[in-house]
């Protein structure tokens, strides 16, 4: 019974840190298209049912193994946060309600992923999680080949996924691609299912990676394309040992070796088609032709809101305009150092990037191939918040913070 408890809390678990990206690929996955809360409530009662599950699931760690000292500082800054707000509410001239909109996606959409982390770590699940959600990868990568692909290839052109728009579909893709390639390039047989090491299963995935490059540059997401290219470079360097050694440098020359002859077919097949020009054009619509950046002409007008976010940052330098409520009185500047400048101003920044720090050396100090795993999930949103999104609402972000803040070597056998 045990057992059963712990797989059920394992997939509450994973359902809490894909969240949206998991919703939007399986409608992609079952040829459906969400078309907002108009005309359907279903993506609405998905998120709450993930967020109420992640609470339960909580609920059952913390009854099961209480509560970790590192956790209950998370839970102490989020409180404070929250206490901030209130003052903002009661103090402040523009500010008048308690719950906005803002808060309640926060805790929607955000808190499911700290509730994961936590649940995770204490329950010891960090191992099933990993294994389990490769499956949940290879699926999503299937809805984007059946939804945006597919279509693309007969004659009809699909720049989105299952109504979420372009820039869901490129980061979704450059996401799951750089997952793939980690499981199959780095990550040990004993943290993935037996059937992987088939060779049936082998050709699947990398042509699933290759439906996710596809997919990447159909949707011509710049931030996205960036993010492709990080997850690239780090598996090709990626080595379980030294890389230097005869080993290392052998693998080494096979994936570049590799890299070429799949290069070789891409340009081959898939080159000269307009979508992909299309869409190759836009991503990297930021490079110049002299090779320099250009925010003006490759930002989406992202320029005029970074200049427009500063302008607002210049007026409350100091503490900004609240954490939960600093839409309403300014913009959504997407970008996440320029949001928290609106929303604790340069005091919170400091605060923020002291904090950052100390996960930092925690990371380095517990190291090992779940945080490696962790550190991979969470570039997606790191550069994705670089150019769109709320860090508040990426149940990715905050897992990954979380995770990597709580974790503990010792604590594998807790």
């Amino acid at each position: 019974m045990q057992i059963n408890i712990n797989k059920f809390v394992t997939l509450i678990s994973i359902l809490a840190i894909l969240n949206i990206s998991l919703f939007f690929t399986v409608m992609g996955l079952l040829g459906l298209e969400y078309e907002g809360s108009e005309s359907s409530n279903i993506y609405i009662i998905y998120i709450l049912l993930v967020a109420i599950l992640s609470f339960f699931a909580y609920g059952y760690g913390v009854v099961k193994k209480g509560i970790l000292k590192s956790e209950l500082i998370i839970i102490f800054i989020t409180l404070f946060v929250f206490c901030i707000h209130v003052l903002w509410v009661i103090f402040g001239a523009n500010v008048s309600v308690v719950f906005t909109d803002f808060l309640i996606l926060f805790v929607l959409l955000g808190m499911p992923g700290f509730f994961a982390a936590a649940t995770i770590i204490k329950l010891n699940l960090i191992s099933q999680v990993i294994k389990y959600a490769e499956v949940f990868f290879i699926v999503m990568a299937c809805g984007i080949a059946v939804f945006s692909i597919l279509p693309t290839f007969s004659g009809i052109i699909t720049t989105s996924l299952a109504g979420s728009s372009y820039q869901a579909l490129s980061y979704y893709s450059a996401f799951i691609f750089g997952m793939l390639l980690t499981y199959n390039i780095y990550l040990p047989r004993s943290l993935r299912f037996y059937w992987t090491s088939f060779i049936w299963y082998k050709a699947l995935v990398y042509g699933l990676i290759l439906v996710c490059v596809l997919g990447c540059l159909i949707g011509g997401g710049r931030g996205a394309f960036i993010l492709m290219i990080t997850y690239f470079l780090i598996s090709l360097f990626a080595s379980k040992g030294n890389i230097f050694s005869h080993k290392g440098l052998f693998n080494l020359f096979a994936r570049l070796l590799s890299v070429f002859l799949i290069l070789i077919v891409f340009l081959s097949f898939f080159w000269e088609r307009d979508f992909i020009q299309s869409g190759f054009n836009r991503a990297t619509q930021f490079i110049s032709s002299d090779g320099a950046i250009d925010i003006s002409e490759g930002s989406s007008g992202r320029d005029f809101v970074y200049l427009e976010a500063i302008k607002y940052i210049s007026e409350r330098p100091l503490i900004g305009y609240g954490p939960f409520d600093f839409r309403e009185q300014t913009i959504s500047p997407h970008n996440l150092f320029l949001e928290i400048l609106l929303q604790f101003g340069i005091v919170g920044l400091v605060i923020f990037l002291l904090m950052l720090i100390v996960v930092a050396f925690n990371a380095i100090n517990n190291r090992s191939i779940y945080t490696y795993w962790v550190f991979v999930l969470l570039l997606y949103p790191l550069v994705m918040l670089m150019f769109s999104g709320s860090y508040m609402h990426s149940a990715e972000f905050i897992f990954g913070i979380s995770f990597i803040a709580m974790y503990r070597r010792d604590l594998d056998g807790l």
